[in-house]
């Protein structure tokens, strides 16, 4: 899903190295998956010229307390330190990503999966999390790389608004007609992610993150 997106709407030249093959699974702990991710990710960067850019998509679950000791975060930090130690190396870090046909295993795909078919789901009461439209994530790192804000080397691009886990249930049994069975559990938590960098360009493409945006992702691509 990244890749197709992004090669479709960005504008880097052709020069200009996407690496959009990584492990995207948050849940992931399988080591042949990271393996392999790191064995390509290693080649890859052998093969870019140091003159070149090399653009990585890492995860903003960095951020995250409750994740941050989990098998995935541990392997997307080590993946960004292979980036970084190139000339050319950027990383990008996404949160959860809404997109055409994305995989099962996103936050809003196994939501609606699961509202849909009234299973039983169990929601930590206090978690939060950021949720994207993956056109809008690549129309900013277009705009980031083509504007005078590209010398970063790690850039979050995130929606200024997270949003609990529990509200982004609501929205879902708003939006599907049907009640959620849920069990909660008092775990997790809100963190920050600093889009600073971002900002301006937001402005200009005037991607509007607001109270309906939630709502305007699950009637795009869960209609």
């Amino acid at each position: 899903m990244v890749a197709r997106v992004f090669s479709r709407l960005l504008k880097i030249e052709c020069k200009d190295f996407i690496f959009a093959s990584g492990v995207s699974n948050s849940r992931c702990s399988d080591e042949n998956q990271f393996s392999r991710e790191s064995k390509l990710l290693v080649s890859s960067l052998e093969e870019c010229p140091d003159t070149q850019k090399f653009l990585y998509f890492s995860t903003c679950s960095i951020y995250d307390p409750d994740a941050q000791s989990s098998p995935y975060v541990d392997h997307k930090s080590r993946m960004e330190e292979y980036v970084l130690g190139h000339p050319g190396g950027q990383v990008i870090r996404l949160p959860q990503l809404a997109g055409p046909n994305a995989p099962a295993s996103t936050l809003i795909s196994f939501l609606v999966s699961k509202i849909r078919a009234k299973e039983k789901i169990i929601v930590w009461e206090n978690a939060y999390r950021n949720v994207i439209d993956i056109d809008h994530a690549a129309l900013i790192v277009n705009e980031y790389l083509l504007g005078p804000y590209s010398s970063e080397r790690i850039i979050n691009v995130a929606n200024p608004y997270s949003v609990s886990v529990m509200q982004l249930v609501k929205h879902i049994e708003f939006f599907l007609g049907i009640e959620a069975s849920i069990n909660t559990v008092s775990r997790g938590a809100k963190y920050c992610i600093d889009i600073s960098h971002i900002r301006p360009v937001i402005q200009s493409l005037g991607i509007a993150f607001g109270d309906n945006y939630i709502h305007n992702v699950l009637r795009k691509y869960y209609s």
